[in-house]
């Protein structure tokens, strides 16, 4: 089975599955926060004051992941031996060092704001902890609120810049509570993946201001599905997903489920699915709240808002934008509205609403990448791949891959716009601007295409990134061939 023929499987689980029969029951586990870790991005700010500075902060790095030159490296090491030995100016130094070469180095500006208070320049202290809740905000706006920060901290804590501090943590807060109409949302790794660590989290990049802002810091977020108000995300945390072989099928180790409301970066959950599932279902019903399904339960958020509970899983309630399927191999998103649009059993001709003549395609196209932008002004698909064909080969080549178009319709003509090994999930932010995934796994990119200039932007993430999950190529083993029966033995005739 191809893995468009395996996505195909999941959004026939999605329709037809209430239930899940096929999963492995979920059950109530020990509930667990997110924890951002270190390094989160977010907000780059107008405070600093540097080129395209205007009077709105502006929340997000330029650089999701930026990578320090040895020497710089081995100055952030020093800095770190000497803020423990005491060596608080030369610790400062150290560091004011790094963030000057490299401003979206969190860490290293963090440690800034922490060298500059215990130095007792509290202005200075303060403003780097601005600047630092601007880039991050999730990860860095409650480190300083811990018992042990209070007691290392209580002399700045006690003086007159601390008002502004706050002010400033404040202004951060607004600056990263909105702005989630100018982008898109995606999953991303944050470096290389290990047993048990999956090293991703979810971003939002902010296409006005080309800016990156992490949402979350657990590095666990194996998949994602958007509100249709873009105000909340619903997460799938998974501590690691274990593939599968041709006689057990894959799990996904620990799965939670957690809402982030984006309007006041709240996290609701996350709450324990069961030990492992094979299949996890998460998106929004037709009132535009989270649900997530599990084997035969479903989840959501509980009368008073506060926490998820679980129920018996009724019939598919996905609304408008339909959702995101996740297994051990495969992330999809699927939504069965394609606006009018018809495709072929054999995948070969597109039918759109009022045109005379279909779209042909030279290879069957597939159903989950078909894309409309708002206004229908324009029409994203592309082909089937062959993740089974690409697989088997040594070094793929044009053959094996994949083609990404848009269709135009003022021009009434289609374009190429990428070719690659992908299956180009796509998303419009306008009739202009499709957002685009490219390459799989580690080498998997987001892309930001303008149409009509075609200008191609990728996204600063080295380690691979995805619009829902990371995109991922599965060839479903094939089962053992029985051996074939001989033939009855034919009955000797009378004599």
């Amino acid at each position: 089975m191809t893995t468009s023929a395996r996505r195909a499987g999941l959004v026939m689980a999605l329709c037809l599955g209430a239930g899940c029969k096929g999963c492995d029951k979920g059950g109530d586990g020990a509930r667990s926060g997110i924890a951002n870790a270190d390094g989160g991005t977010g907000p780059a700010g107008a405070a600093a004051g540097g080129p395209g500075a205007t009077s709105a902060p502006i929340a997000g790095t330029t650089d999701p992941s930026p990578r320090l030159t040895r020497g710089l490296a081995a100055r952030l090491d020093a800095g770190y031996r000497a803020l423990r030995a005491r060596r608080v100016p030369e610790a400062r130094a150290a560091f004011a060092e790094v963030v000057a070469a490299a401003p979206d180095h969190l860490p290293a500006r963090h440690q800034l704001v922490l060298a500059a208070a215990q130095d007792g320049d509290f202005d200075a202290a303060t403003r780097e902890y601005g600047e630092l809740l601007l880039r991050d905000y999730p990860g860095y706006a409650a480190r300083l609120d811990t018992p042990a920060a209070r007691k290392e901290l209580a002399a700045w804590r006690a003086s007159a810049a601390w008002p502004r501090a706050e002010a400033l943590r404040a202004q951060a807060l607004a600056a990263w509570t909105t702005g989630y109409d100018q982008g898109f949302f995606h999953v991303a790794r944050t470096g290389t993946p290990s047993p048990g660590r999956l090293r991703q989290d979810a971003f939002f990049y902010d296409a006005a201001h080309d800016r990156y802002r992490r949402l979350t810091g657990s590095g666990k977020v194996y998949a994602m599905a958007v509100a249709p108000d873009r105000a909340a995300l619903a997460l799938l945390l998974v501590d690691e997903a274990a593939a599968g072989d041709a006689t057990h099928g894959g799990r996904l180790m620990g799965p939670r489920a957690a809402l982030l409301e984006l309007t006041t970066l709240t996290v609701r959950g996350p709450v324990r699915l069961g030990p492992d599932e094979a299949l996890v279902q998460l998106g929004f019903d037709a009132g535009g709240h989270a649900v997530w399904r599990a084997g035969e339960l479903q989840y959501g958020l509980d009368p008073t808002g506060n926490h998820l509970a679980r129920a018996p899983a009724g019939p598919a309630a996905f609304g408008p934008g339909g959702a995101t399927l996740a297994d051990a191999d495969t992330v999809a998103h699927t939504d069965t509205d394609l606006g009018g649009a018809v495709l072929a059993p054999d995948g070969l001709t597109l039918t759109l609403p009022g045109l005379d003549k279909p779209l042909r395609a030279a290879r069957p196209l597939d159903a989950a990448a078909i894309t409309w932008s708002p206004g229908r002004a324009r029409l994203a698909y592309a082909g089937v791949l062959d993740a089974c064909r690409v697989l088997a080969a040594a070094k793929p080549g044009a053959d094996d891959a994949n083609e990404l178009f848009v269709w135009e319709r003022e021009r009434g003509v289609a374009s190429r716009v990428a070719t690659g090994v992908s299956h180009f999930e796509a998303l419009w932010l306008d009739d202009d601007r499709l957002a685009y995934e490219g390459g799989v796994g580690a080498a998997g990119r987001l892309h930001l295409r303008a149409i009509a200039s075609r200008e191609d932007r990728v996204l600063l993430h080295r380690h691979g990134a995805g619009l829902h999950g990371l995109p991922t190529l599965y060839c479903e083993p094939r089962p053992a061939a029985d051996p074939e029966e001989p033939p009855p033995a034919e009955a000797a005739e009378p004599e």
